[in-house]
């Protein structure tokens, strides 16, 4: 019936635009919807599904913005109530900003002898993208268009005409935005990441993926005035791994239809252990919209955030500089390993206080990189270490480059390589302070005494932020 009630649907608005060409007289329904209307649409995707000993959790985040421009179809009227029934618009390209996370974790038991890591896959990316096909919008006012639809159209197809009209009476106005791609970056683009191969030892291998497409469908209800705006969130059953992101609402029946329908455990937050003795299977899905004349684009907060950066390091240089702080921890932890310890959290905890989050608590402080020398005592001189610069992914340290005592590179993963500098912002510069204490520590051997150990921190930051600062310089001047 449903599939019926389509075609019915489409028969009557061909009948009624082939009437349409029949009448005569004033028209007086003027095209309201000629001005160039905006659109912004935002979706986030967020999946955590258990089967069986692996465990596969996700996080898509996309906006696409577009200026929609008043489109007519060849051989159509450009005014009147046919016109104004169904207004077209496309936009001259949909600006696209895409970033997709995906892992996948063991968790079964482990056994001696074979690999102990329990992350198998991590995938990552982020792209911007302008895409030409990337969306449509279509204003329906055919409810309100109907009078002056009928009163133009000559007597002899009137009655007939007026029973058709009648579907549309009981219909609100109401706007269709479709967004969909990104088709265009998908040609040139890939996910990348790395994948464990678990056997005797954890060997990492570099892994990529095409970039999964995603469809955004609303059919939303007119308001009187103003922009459409509004966000929906709701979650479902994950059957699997989603592989294509096909999103549709609906409001114009009175309340707000889903699909992928509604149902399942509720939202799992990334991260959380499911507790299903078969296995949690959610997906959760939010989507926001604002459609208008004067609706603004989203911000590009990538300088915001390299500045924010920028400052922050600054902090962290003007606190291991500040001659009183070390003198205040020599004087009551002594000038050796504990009051380096000591000195060490305090300047984590200034750092951290200076940059509150927005609860007015200090902001956390975390490493994802990490430089380990093999020998940390004070009897640790010059050619005595061979250290090793590691990352984290998710709590587990994977080394990315070895080096022997006299500082050369020894060995370098790739795959690991593009992996973090795919997922991390000022991947370079961090890898600039990391490869400063790995000289500090091939050259000099492990730091001493306070003043050797904020020096040894002060030449990694200050390698750090020249880098930042010359993006800044480069991509947001």
């Amino acid at each position: 019936m449903r599939i019926r009630g389509k075609w019915l649907k489409k028969s009557v608005l061909a009948v009624v635009c082939v009437l349409l060409g029949l009448g005569t007289g004033n028209r007086t329904v003027s095209a309201e919807t000629a001005t160039p209307i905006n659109a912004l649409v935002e979706m986030k995707v967020q999946w955590d599904i258990t089967k069986k000993d692996m465990r596969y959790e996700g996080l898509l985040n996309v906006s696409a913005f577009g200026t929609m421009e008043r489109t007519y179809g060849k051989g159509k009227q450009r005014e009147g109530p046919a016109a104004d029934a169904v207004a077209m618009f496309l936009p001259q390209s949909m600006a696209m900003r895409y970033s997709y996370v995906e892992k996948e974790t063991y968790v079964g038991p482990l056994h001696p002898g074979r690999c102990t890591a329990r992350l198998r896959k991590s995938v990552v990316g982020r792209f911007s993208s302008e895409e030409t096909e990337g969306g449509s919008l279509a204003i329906h006012r055919m409810s309100s268009a109907t009078e002056a639809i009928v009163k133009n159209i000559s007597p002899k197809g009137k009655e007939f005409a007026s029973q058709l009209l009648q579907f549309y009476q009981r219909e609100p106005d109401s706007l269709s935005l479709s967004v969909k791609g990104p088709a265009k970056l998908r040609i040139s683009n890939k996910l990348t990441g790395i994948r464990i191969r678990a056997g005797k030892t954890c060997e990492v291998e570099r892994y990529e993926k095409a970039v999964p497409l995603f469809a955004v469908g609303l059919r939303l209800t007119l308001p009187e005035s103003g922009s459409v705006l509004g966000s929906h969130e709701w979650s479902t059953e994950g059957k699997g791994v989603p592989s294509y992101f096909d999103v549709s609402l609906s409001d114009t029946g009175g309340q707000m239809q889903e699909k992928p329908a509604a149902g399942g455990t509720g939202k799992v937050t990334f991260g959380q252990s499911p507790r299903s003795e078969e296995g949690a299977a959610t997906v959760t899905y939010t989507v926001s919209w604002n459609i208008g004349e004067h609706v603004k684009g989203p911000v590009d907060d990538d300088c915001e955030k390299l500045r924010d950066k920028i400052r922050w390091i600054e902090k962290v240089i003007e606190t291991y500089e500040d001659e009183a702080l070390r003198e205040w921890f020599r004087l009551n932890f002594g000038d050796g390993l504990k009051g380096m310890e000591e000195y060490q959290k305090q300047v984590e905890r200034e750092v951290s206080e200076a940059f509150p989050d927005t609860k007015g608590n200090p902001a956390a402080i975390h490493s994802e990189f990490q430089t380990a020398p093999n020998c940390t005592t004070n009897e640790c001189g010059a050619g005595e270490n061979a250290p090793v610069i590691g990352g984290i992914i998710d709590g587990e340290s994977f080394n990315i480059m070895a080096f022997d005592s006299e500082g050369n590179l020894v060995s370098q993963d790739e795959a690991l390589m593009n992996y973090f500098r795919g997922k991390t912002d000022g991947f370079d510069g961090i890898m600039d302070h990391e490869k400063q204490h790995v000289a500090d520590l091939t050259s000099m051997g492990y730091p001493k005494s306070i003043d050797e150990w904020a020096e040894f921190e002060l030449r990694g930051f200050r390698k750090e932020l020249a880098e930042r600062k010359s993006k800044f310089e480069r991509d947001c001047r």
